[in-house]
């Protein structure tokens, strides 16, 4: 009975960090919640939607605590308690300057590689790197391991290796969350990151290099 339970509260857990995730990140203005230039909502505006009726203060706290990969803090402003998303936002309302770091060092980078699926590899070398509909795109600074990794996905199948110094040196800034992911939106605030900045990709499951830039 009481792996049941565990189970339980688990699955009810994954359900309410799905839906933080969505509101934080995504969904406050549909929802109509105020949030602030560094991403922050008052949990008791979250807690008085519908999508969050079943949910108390101590869920979204435990859920803050437990998340292995950080995904979301909170902060107490006198009586109100907030929360926030680290990253991965598509909201505009959400400063850079607020939320995140700026990265002023490329040497304190030891990896820059965002993560991704095989068969995104051809458009990503016509294309370069996409932020698609989020605000930035996204790299950890972490090699695949079995270790939780923020910033890439466990389905990954492909580590992209970015030089990150060169596109520093070119104008291109890059900020670190306090989930340590690394993000940028490309050159020219443009959501691409074009392919020149990838100095060689590897495959996770068998650790073949499939790309390697061209030295001219």
């Amino acid at each position: 009975m009481a792996q049941s339970s565990k189970r339980s509260t688990t699955a009810k857990d994954v359900r309410l960090s799905k839906k933080l995730s969505y509101a934080l990140r995504h969904g406050a203005l549909d929802l109509k919640l105020d949030m602030t230039t560094d991403g922050y909502v008052d949990t008791s505006h979250l807690l008085a939607k519908s999508m969050f009726a079943s949910y108390t203060i101590s869920d979204i706290e435990r859920v803050v605590e437990t998340n292995d990969k950080k995904r979301y803090e909170m902060r107490r402003d006198g009586e109100g308690k907030f929360i926030r998303a680290t990253q991965g936002h598509s909201l505009k309302i959400v400063n850079d300057e607020h939320l995140l770091a700026l990265v002023s060092d490329a040497n304190e980078i030891e990896h820059c590689i965002h993560g991704t699926l095989e068969q995104n590899w051809t458009q990503i070398e016509n294309s370069g790197l996409s932020s698609m509909k989020r605000n930035h795109i996204h790299f950890t600074t972490q090699e695949f391991g079995a270790q939780v990794i923020s910033g890439m996905k466990q389905t990954s199948e492909l580590m992209v290796y970015i030089n990150i110094r060169q596109a520093m040196q070119h104008g291109i800034k890059f900020y670190r969350s306090s989930n340590n992911v690394l993000l940028t939106r490309g050159i020219n605030d443009s959501g691409t990151l074009p392919v020149r900045y990838v100095t060689h990709v590897t495959r996770i499951n068998d650790g073949a290099i499939i790309y390697r830039q061209k030295q001219i």
